[in-house]
């Protein structure tokens, strides 16, 4: 009904699986002739040029800067950076407000959680995931989880510590 000679695709697929399902839809789109197309918004910043696959979503805030790259069928949600020299490979998914130091390599098929900080000069291990707020310092082997715990409660309720700190 929608050729491909005549029509374009995305393939709007989460990260199910570690992406292998949004992965498995862009490979069949691909075999069947589809120039799979990317979304940058507008109010995203790419400082120096920097390649973007096919088939990736760019939300609007993210920094992606000089000499890095990013893979194809890739998802960076918003206020992310991608700092200089760094890669992320293909079929990754990350999540909002997440920081990838320079020279750092995410390889494929990972998923990276809200707020999570990559250091600088390391590898995220192929197919890993990084849950929210974690903080990886030094590189994660293929297959990784690494989730940070919640942080704990506080012994008194909003009203006492209000109250005792001032903040009211």
């Amino acid at each position: 009904m929608y050729p491909p000679g005549e029509f374009k695709m995305f393939v709007a697929v989460g990260y199910q699986d570690l992406n292998k399902l949004r992965a498995r839809k862009y490979e069949e789109a691909k075999a069947r002739g589809y120039e799979l197309i990317s979304y940058v918004s507008s109010r995203a910043s790419n400082f120096g040029g920097v390649e973007i696959g096919d088939n990736c979503f760019v939300l609007e805030f993210a920094v992606i800067q000089p000499c890095s790259k990013v893979g194809s069928n890739v998802f960076i949600w918003s206020g992310n950076h991608i700092g200089h020299h760094a890669s992320v490979g293909d079929h990754c998914y990350i999540a909002g407000n997440v920081v990838i130091s320079g020279t750092t390599t995410v390889e494929p098929f990972c998923f990276i959680g809200v707020s999570a900080t990559l250091g600088h000069e390391i590898t995220v291990g192929r197919e890993s995931f990084i849950g929210a707020g974690t903080l990886i310092t030094k590189s994660v082997a293929p297959k990784s989880v690494h989730i940070a715990p919640d942080t704990p409660k506080f012994r008194l309720d909003s009203s006492t510590f209000l109250r005792l700190t001032k903040m009211k």
